[in-house]
């Protein structure tokens, strides 16, 4: 298990707070993950309002033992992030993501974040739920590094934890609309091959002010729900929820705004799936 000793990027302890300034910073709603755990009925009218609306919301994790293992686990799986970036390229480089395939490494520049071309400035590496559920022993969709092995136990209780949690948010949206939760929950089975991952993400810092500002492009996420852990910042989300899924097109009106880390919270995204699942109720 990765410990917080002889790491130089991940110290969250020692971020600055997040500046105030001449931009917009949004407000989220705050959920309280012990509260839906406790079948409050209260705070699950509130996370279905949540996501009728804008679609993200902090989730607090505090106070309960879910909560504990995936705020802490966030921070072994971003020690272990920090270890696989500092490979080697060509050891990373042979993780690429292949045609098809959502697990896999992206390097720097790989894709392009406007019209004219702009390359991204942001690495990351999507780890499959699908193989680090299985016994380490079982045949796996690739070759996975030593290092992402070595933590496969750290990945599995993860993985599970925050797949039970998103499932009881998808459980309380499906109550709200009407709908039995088997309805949402059977497409949503843990032991079923899915694109679950987890996305270890680095953003270097720039060099100079030359630089391309912007980590990705502008996207939503493919998935039913997204458990997004946020320590430093760089989170922007577009002003009008428009709740449509792909590309942003840049005349669509509104402006982009920052969403501020969260100590102690997780943020939740509701996806293109939830949306499409819910003929776009949601």
């Amino acid at each position: 298990m990765p410990h917080a000793e002889g790491y130089t990027e991940f110290t969250p302890h020692d971020y600055p707070p997040f500046p105030e300034g001449d931009f917009t910073i949004v407000e989220l709603e705050t959920i309280s993950l012990k509260k839906l755990l406790d079948e409050d009925a209260t705070e699950q009218d509130r996370v279905f309002q949540a996501c009728k609306t804008r679609g993200f919301f902090y989730l607090e994790l505090a106070v309960c033992e879910s909560g504990e293992i995936i705020r802490k686990g966030a921070d072994d799986v971003a020690r272990v992030a920090e270890r696989f970036f500092q490979l080697p390229q060509e050891e990373k480089d042979a993780q690429r993501m292949q045609k098809g395939q959502l697990d896999g490494y992206k390097s720097v520049g790989a894709t392009v974040t406007d019209k004219t071309g702009t390359p991204d400035t942001a690495e990351f590496m999507n780890i499959a739920k699908n193989d680090m559920i299985l016994p380490s022993s079982a045949k796996m969709s690739r070759t996975w590094p030593p290092l992402i092995m070595q933590n496969q136990p750290l990945f599995n209780t993860y993985m599970r934890t925050a797949h039970s949690t998103g499932l009881k948010i998808l459980s309380i949206l499906a109550t709200h609309l009407g709908a039995k939760p088997e309805d949402f929950l059977s497409r949503h089975r843990l032991e079923e091959s899915s694109g679950d991952i987890i996305r270890m993400t680095r953003g270097p810092p720039r060099k100079n002010a030359e630089m391309p500002e912007i980590q990705t492009p502008s996207h939503t996420d493919f998935g039913s729900i997204t458990l997004l852990m946020n320590w430093l910042g760089g989170l922007q989300v577009w002003s009008e929820s428009a709740r449509s899924a792909g590309p942003l097109e840049p005349d669509t009106p509104g402006e982009w705004v920052w969403v501020k880390p969260k100590r102690g919270h997780a943020i939740i995204n509701l996806g293109d799936a939830a949306v499409k699942f819910t003929n776009g109720v949601l």
